[in-house]
Order: C-alpha cells, then structure tokens, then sequence
C-alpha cells in the first residue's frame, strides 16, 4: 500500500504553524496517545484529532509523550508511516510539544486546550498533572473508572482503539472521497497489527475490529488490498528490533502503572524479540542488570518484560520475565500468576533450557493471548494483595 497522503500532512503542518509562539491561532484540544507510542497510539491519536478538524472545525494537536528521538524506536511507526508519505521524526508531535502547550497556559489564560485521551482511560504519574484538563476518553483497555465525566467516554474492549475511531468520530456522509480513502489507509495499519490480522483465533479481534476494517476496505479507491500482505510487512518492521541495547529494547514499547498513592509503581515493557535470543547476545546476567538499572533510574518496585515473537516455523509465542531487586516479590508474583492459570489461561511455565543461579534472568512462557493489555490488570491485582 503505498499511496501519499496529502489532507492529514496538511493538517499536521497547520497544527505546526499554530504551535509557533505568537500565532494567534487557538488549540480547542490535545489528543493524547499513551506512553507505550505503538502505531494504535500514533494513528489514533492522530486521527481523533484530524477528526475533531474536520468535523467540528476544532483545532486539536495529537501528541505522543515521548521524546521525539524515540520515535525512531518505534520501527513499525517509521515503516508504515513511511509508506503513506508521512515522516514521523518530522511531522508528529512529541513530549516537548505537550510541555509547551500546557506550560503556556498559566502566562496564557486564553489558551486551554481540552486534553482527550487515545488508548488509554487513566493517566501514568509522569502525566498526572494534566488530570484537570482531561475532558474525552477513547480507549480499548480495562476501565480504570478514571475521568467518569469525560464525554465521550468510549471504552470497549476491541482489538484496536483506532477501530473505535473509525466507527465513532468519522460521520461517513460528511467526508468526500479523498478524505475517506486517507482515513481508511491510515486507519487500516494498526487495526491489521493489534488484531494480528483479524485473526480471531488469537483473541484480539472483534466484530468492532472486523466492520472498521471492512468500512475502511469500501473506502479506499483500490479494487483490491492486499492486507495479509500489508501485515506482514508491519509486523516484519515491528520485529526488525535485534541491533537495539538493552536500554532501548525496554523502553521502545513500556508503560507504566502506579498501585496506589504512595504504593510505589512498576514498569511493563513489552518486547518483539524471543528473550533467549536477547539472553544469547547480551548474557542472562547483562540483560538483569540492564534490566534493574532501567528499574532503578524510573522508581520502579518492579519490572516486566512481556515479548512477542515468532518462530522460524512461524508459531506464534509469549515470555515474561520479573524483574526486581527482592528475588522473594519475583518468586510470589510467579507464584500468585500461576494459581490463576485455570480463570485467566495465562499458562505460566518455566522456559526449558535456562541458567539458573544468582544474578540470572528467568524466563517464563505464557499463553499466547497474554499480551499487556490481558495480563496488567491481573497483574495489578496480584500487586495490590501482595
């Protein structure tokens, strides 16, 4: 799918000139993407935004909160937007951005711009001092019960939030053909990788994920789309991560949680790459102390990496490693994670084939469901009581 894309760069390039000091223009919103920055968060984050532009003629500056140095992390980010003519170092807006529009308004009462939220309903504590502008929610992920007053408040539990997007900001009457197609060909790449192709065997996809995709097949000009294809190509990009460090593995896709206040937060990274791979090039012991370094340098109590990843025969597999300073919380949250087995299928297991001692990295295989958005919750639970 390669075809330019020329209404949603030109939006981008307005929302850019209103940024620049002294302007004039007026922000009605921020639309925010979560701290994990994958495609779901670009896009529909982007797209909520272009929608609010489009439809309601509102100003409104999507946002990932990362530096934007670290969007080069992001490789299935810089593929696919690349393919739409788009260059993300260069035309999306990043931390920085967001510390500027929200440092301005004490010394600029006219601009207070409404914070939405985009894959994601609550917010991390680096981002807790934007709750008070905190006025949409449109998200995929267990319900926090943050923000009850946002409106809309859309949270389901469908496979992409850029699926909701599509069918909830995007009046299909109002658009004429040129904006649809750009919707649908922006649209279509993280609902194909969050769904891992509207497989529904996987258990991401839903009728939610199946309908957007379909609506956004019917508006494209093309008479065919090869989306098998377009998803392997995204999830070769996405896995092409064996040449980072430690350090980047962990924080190219990592959210984190904090378990109440004063409880202390932990950390989940969610990794493409088979950990024992990664523990064959850097060592068990390297990868730890990588690990806890990072632990360390963010507060974290604890750290999980949760990876992705297929094999050579194309079977599709989960890890997950804990990672802490107590080698006593490591061993009761496995412990805890593994009596949940028969209600959650998380189907944790110690990996054959591993070192053992002090100073070495275990890893456990999981169900091949369990991904970030499945095991934090119980995750958290299992935290709180312990």
């Amino acid at each position: 799918m390669k075809a330019q894309l020329t209404l949603i760069p030109e939006f981008l390039s307005t929302v850019r000139s209103a940024l620049r000091p002294g302007s004039g223009a007026s922000l009605g919103w921020v639309v925010l993407g979560n701290e994990s920055a994958d495609l779901d968060s670009a896009v529909s984050s982007l797209l909520y935004a272009f929608s609010l532009f489009t439809s309601q003629k509102q100003l409104a500056a999507p946002i990932l909160p990362i530096p934007r140095a670290d969007i080069l992390l992001r490789t299935e980010i810089t593929y696919f937007l690349s393919l739409l003519g788009v260059d993300p170092h260069r035309d999306l807006f990043f931390s920085d951005d967001l510390d500027r529009i929200y440092s301005s308004i004490a010394s600029d009462s006219a601009c207070k711009p409404k914070l939405a939220l985009a894959d994601f309903n609550s917010l991390p504590p680096s981002l807790a001092h934007l709750a008070p502008h905190v006025a949409a929610i449109v998200d995929h992920h267990v319900d926090s019960g943050a923000f009850p007053t946002a409106n809309p408040r859309v949270i389901e539990p469908v496979g992409s939030a850029t699926s909701l997007i599509v069918r909830d900001c995007f009046t299909p009457a109002a658009l004429d053909a040129n904006t649809k197609a750009e919707v649908a060909r922006l649209a279509l790449g993280p609902i194909l990788l969050d769904t891992i192709n509207l497989n529904r065997a996987m258990l991401r996809a839903t009728d939610v994920d199946a309908e957007a995709a379909a609506v956004c097949l019917s508006w494209l000009p093309e008479s065919t789309l090869d989306t098998s294809a377009l998803y392997a190509a995204m999830l070769k990009a996405k896995a092409d991560i064996s040449h980072l460090s430690s350090a980047d593995l962990l924080r190219k896709d990592y959210k984190e949680f904090e378990l109440r206040e004063g409880g202390g937060k932990y950390g989940m990274a969610s990794v493409m790459w088979d950990l024992h791979k990664w523990i064959e090039r850097d060592g068990g012991a390297g990868v730890l102390d990588q690990a806890l370094g990072y632990a360390r340098e963010r507060g974290l109590h604890s750290l999980y990496i949760l990876t992705a990843f297929e094999d050579q025969e194309g079977g599709f597999h989960r890890q997950l490693a804990v990672v802490s300073g107590d080698r006593g919380r490591e061993q009761a949250v496995v412990e805890v994670l593994m009596t949940k087995e028969e209600t959650s299928g998380l189907q944790v297991k110690e990996a054959a084939g591993q070192v053992h001692g002090q100073g070495q990295l275990v890893v456990y295989d999981v169900g091949k469901h369990v991904s970030r958005k499945v095991l934090q919750p119980l995750l958290h639970r299992v935290l709180v009581d312990l």
